[in-house]
């Protein structure tokens, strides 16, 4: 998957993801080391910023998970309330993305890399994985479902 800026539109509505490669992250001080895929998002919804951390996207001090969308867990499958045009063999990637308001407020990304008629495409479902909220009406701000990411 290349790594770069990728912009889904829908009318008056966009998402903008910034990703990049982290090599040899470290938890804590005792742990392996981990190649993670990190990042920042902008969201607009009918012309409002709902959300935007893009400017903490080249900041030395914050890495690893401390990015608003972290991880690189392979997966074949998706969750029943996401579908694609993906066959179950090719690998995607899950990712976190927190809510820049509230950490404990979190959902998933699951990115699948494909080259249509030679432009460069994220399939991706977003969906809300809050768990840790005291709230339970707390969810991530971007709504659940299916998105194509064009690179930009």
């Amino acid at each position: 998957m290349n790594v770069g800026e990728w912009k889904y539109e829908n009318g008056n509505t966009s998402l903008v993801l910034r990703l990049k490669k982290e090599l040899h992250y470290q938890i804590s001080q005792n742990s392996n080391y981990e190649d993670l895929l990190v990042g920042e998002y902008k969201y607009v919804e009918n012309g409002v910023v709902k959300a935007n951390t893009l400017s903490n996207f080249d900041n030395p001090i914050i890495a690893g998970y401390d990015h608003k969308i972290s991880g690189g867990v392979f997966v074949h499958f998706l969750p029943n309330n996401c579908l694609d045009s993906s066959e179950s063999q090719e690998i995607k990637v899950e990712l976190f993305i927190e809510d820049p308001s509230d950490e404990n407020i979190e959902g998933r990304l699951i990115l699948s890399y494909v080259v249509e008629n030679g432009i460069e495409k994220l399939q991706t479902c977003i969906y809300d994985y809050t768990t840790l909220s005291d709230d339970v009406n707390d969810r991530i701000i971007i709504p659940d479902g299916y998105y194509v990411f064009e690179k930009q």
